[in-house]
């Protein structure tokens, strides 16, 4: 749909860029980005055209297939790429380095906002929880969401909490469920 209109090759339009025009006569600001970790774009109109641009697109589209998702399937998208989302996966006691994110962490910077908190000990320490992906032993089972991952299944307490269940999903593409722990 928007290959008429926009140069969208890798070079001329790279991820985590935007452009701006008009796409089927209605102004837009287009941006390669993606919640879902795949090759997408999200198009931003005024709020008061939004509803005739969904439509036009829809129509435009009909030819290709097109066909709208819902926050469930983008859920299982983000989480098949092993994406975070802040506030399932994280919580204030989470770090870039818990996450696998320590990386975009800038080691070039004298100062910089949270640094002085990333440097407290506790935040440091070895053996802090890790964010892992998980598989379940019975490919249909998914397991709750919040639900403690432990060391072994007893009878009865205690129970050694190795982790929780931050995110779980039945994935339609792989026919298994799937898990992100912390």
């Amino acid at each position: 749909l928007m290959e008429p209109v926009f140069d969208i090759t890798d070079e001329s339009f790279p991820h985590m860029s935007f452009v701006q025009g008009k796409l089927g006569g209605f102004p837009v600001r287009v941006y390669r980005i993606s919640f879902s970790g795949e090759l997408s774009y999200e198009i931003a109109t005024p709020s008061g055209l939004g509803l005739s641009l969904w439509k036009a697109l829809m129509d435009a589209g009909d030819d290709a297939g097109i066909a709208p998702y819902g926050t469930e399937a983008l859920h299982i998208l983000r989480a098949e790429k092993g994406y975070i989302v802040v506030g399932d996966e994280t919580d204030g006691t989470t770090t870039p380095d818990d996450v696998g994110l320590g990386g975009m962490v800038s080691k070039k910077k004298a100062d910089f906002s949270g640094k002085r908190s990333l440097e407290q000990s506790e935040l440091k320490r070895a053996g802090r929880k890790q964010l892992v992906g998980l598989l379940t032993e019975e490919p249909s089972a998914v397991l709750p969401d919040g639900a403690h991952a432990v060391a072994a299944v007893h009878d009865k307490p205690p129970l050694k909490t190795i982790g929780h269940i931050t995110s779980s999903y039945l994935s339609p593409t792989f026919v298994l469920s799937f898990a992100m722990d912390t």
